[in-house]
């Protein structure tokens, strides 16, 4: 797995007490603490780690855009590529989800963590097989696309870079 951004100087406390938070299961804290080493500076790492708190408590579109952000300050770490794909599966863009894992495989084709979102995305997106309207139970539509409140693609990797 490739290693994380250096850190920012100035946060390194914040993000190791939200790291706390987040290894104790206390996601809002971890939040809170990552968003406070925000206010000081933006950090890909900080940012990662909160967009997988965000994660933690099923609020995709704020994890989606901490993902987006800090791709933006460090587009060549392929877990942010995994952060991204993670919360655009949960929020029903399976395509863009896809084309978000493959680029950080492409980044790091070694990761195994990637590679696995990869396989459940396709295992999850499979279109079942036609069923004629009479053999299906009563409510069912067809498709065979999980809703976005599905299992995740895969378990996100923990925030500690």
């Amino acid at each position: 797995m490739s290693p994380a951004p250096p850190l920012q100087p100035g946060i390194v406390a914040l993000k190791e007490l939200g790291d706390q938070a987040y290894a104790a299961k206390d996601f809002q804290a971890a939040v809170e603490r990552y968003s406070e080493a925000l206010d000081i500076t933006d950090d890909a790492t900080v940012l990662s780690n909160r967009s997988a708190a965000h994660a933690q408590r099923r609020c995709f579109d704020r994890a989606l855009a901490d993902a987006e952000r800090a791709l933006a300050l460090a587009p060549e770490w392929p877990r942010l590529h995994h952060r991204h794909g993670h919360a655009l599966f949960h929020l029903g863009m399976y395509g863009e989800a896809l084309g978000a894992f493959e680029k950080g495989l492409a980044l790091d084709p070694a990761d195994s963590s990637l590679y696995e979102a990869v396989e459940h995305l396709h295992v999850f997106t499979e279109p079942a097989p036609a069923m004629p309207p009479a053999a299906r139970p009563s409510g069912a539509v067809g498709g065979g696309q999980l809703p976005p409140s599905a299992a995740p693609a895969a378990k996100p990797p923990s925030p500690s870079a």
